[in-house]
Parts: structure tokens; sequence; C-alpha cells
């Protein structure tokens, strides 16, 4: 049955009961006229009309992170990640860059500038970078996201650098609590941490993860198919992806080194230099002639692009 209501034709008097005709709960009206005509009560027409005064009220920034994390988290893409690596070591001015894809983890070194205070404040940060973390300046990765697609093979993430380590993790309440993404608000000493550049340390997902809040969300365990096709499909994207990035001024020679535990090692040897003859139709310009040799012990050790 549908609630009852006054019709605003009736007139009601003051003090009188209202209520259902055939019992049910009854009211006392304690005014003469309608609601709807009643502009005390209109909030639409007290905003802005100097009864509320929103220019003095206290707003707040508040955000239910961790279903958002997850969310971010599950739209990663695994092919992201050796990109990734490889450009967090080329915003450090590395000229070498080896991945090793052992049998239960993955490991990247660089050969850059270690890790700064700055470097360790965004690595305590899941998300985002520039207000409350600074963010990095006047290089590709600013806003603190792509080391983060090592979670699509692993549950931590080792950062070592400097004599120190960090470690981001989805278990920030242990492993045999429900899974939830956290960090190291700071890095802690290290004597096995390289003292240059930076060395990254992702162990594969050996189980599922299925998220206790927000959305449906289950991120799969890593398989040893998932590792072999990452290998494979880094060796056929890096040449197109990193011939770009060198220049006979900043960086004229890069070495990128894939290991795999069983399929093998390939060798990326991108250089670059002036072209000494040109064209004589072509004046005030600076060409470069950018080449990357592959040398390896797997198919793709014979792709050779200039």
């Amino acid at each position: 049955m549908p609630a009852w209501r006054p019709s605003n034709n009736v007139p009601i008097r003051e003090g009188e009961n209202i209520g259902r005709e055939n019992g049910g709960p009854v009211c006392r009206r304690l005014d003469r006229v309608p609601f709807r005509n009643r502009e005390a009560m209109d909030i639409s027409s007290s905003v802005g009309s100097g009864m509320i005064d929103d220019d003095s009220a206290e707003f707040v920034t508040k955000v239910d992170a961790t279903p958002i994390i997850w969310n971010f988290l599950q739209g990663l893409d695994r092919n992201d990640l050796i990109a990734e690596l490889i450009q967090n070591d080329l915003d450090e001015g590395a000229t070498r860059t080896v991945i090793s894809f052992e049998q239960d983890r993955l490991v990247c070194e660089g050969n850059g500038a270690p890790v700064t205070p700055d470097g360790w404040e965004r690595l305590s940060v899941l998300q985002g970078a520039g207000e409350d973390v600074p963010k990095k300046h006047g290089k590709i990765g600013v806003k603190n996201h792509g080391l983060k697609t090592a979670f699509t093979i692993g549950d931590q993430i080792h950062v070592s650098s400097d004599g120190a380590t960090t470690v981001q993790t989805l278990y920030a309440n242990g492993p045999n609590n429900d899974p939830k993404p956290g960090a190291w608000p700071k890095p802690k000493p290290d004597p096995q941490a390289p003292a240059a550049g930076c060395r990254i340390v992702v162990r594969y997902r050996a189980n599922d993860i299925t998220v206790p809040v927000g959305e449906s969300i289950t991120l799969p365990k890593v398989l040893d198919h998932d590792i072999d096709t990452l290998f494979e499909t880094a060796c056929e994207q890096i040449p197109e992806q990193f011939c770009g990035i060198i220049s006979p001024d900043i960086i004229p020679q890069y070495n990128i080194t894939l290991r795999h535990w069983h399929l093998g090692e390939v060798q990326f040897i991108f250089s670059c230099k002036r072209l000494r003859k040109l064209p004589k139709n072509i004046k005030g310009l600076e060409i470069f002639g950018r080449r990357c040799d592959v040398a390896g012990d797997i198919s793709h050790s014979s792709l050779s692009i200039q």
C-alpha cells in the first residue's frame, strides 16, 4: 500500500492529527502552511542567498584509496613492464640495463644514478606524485605509475640502491591476512644493495589474489608460460621502442640485455652518430644515423634494425 499523503487542497488546522484513514502511524501537523510553500525549508533558495555562507565552510579532500588502487592495478598491461623498467633506468642516466628472467623471480639492474631522497619518497607512495611527494622533473616517468606494472607478475617489489632497500607490496598486513596494497614509509639499510644504480626484484605470483573490497577483482597467479611470453614479446618490441632514445650529445650508446633461464640471452646495442656526408640539397639540418644491433642465442638474434 502506498504511503498516505495529505492533499494540498485540504486545509489542515494547527494541532490536527493526520494519518492513514484505516489506522497506522499518526503524526501532528504544527503549521497551517502546506510544505511546498515553506520557503524557509527550501535549501536551494538559501544557498547563495547569504543564509548559508559556503565561502567559509570547511571542505575536505577524501578518497577511498584502496578500491581505487586495486582498479588501477587491474588495468595495467604486463607487456608494458620491461619498457617501464628500462625507462626508469634511462631517467637516471643509465647506459646499460640487464633484466634477468629467473625461474622464480625477475631481476632488473641498471648503472644509472642511485635513488635520491625524493625518489625514496615517491617509492613510499603507491599512486601519484606532485603534492604530498615530489614528482620527477624533466623526465618521462612523472606520474609514479610505471613501476607498479611489476604487480602484474608479483606481489612484492623490492627496490635496492645506494646501500638501502624499500618494498612495495600487495600484502601490507602480512601474507596470512587479506591483501591490501602498501609500501614501506622509509627505506631500510641493506649492505647487499648496489652502491651505484638500482636493482629491482620481483618474485612471481604463486597464487591468485581475490580483492576483498570494492569491485570483484582477481589477479591471477603467474605461470611459466606467462614469463616466457613476456620475454619473447619484449625481444620483439625493444628495437622499435627504444631506437629513438639515443642522440650523439646525450646518450650516444645504450645496451639492453635480456636473459631467460632457459630461452637464452639477447643483447640490444643502440648507437647513434651524425652523418658525415649529407646530400647537397640539405643545409642547416643535423641528421643522425641510429642503429640497433641484436645479438644472442635465440631466434631473435638475427634481427638487426638500422
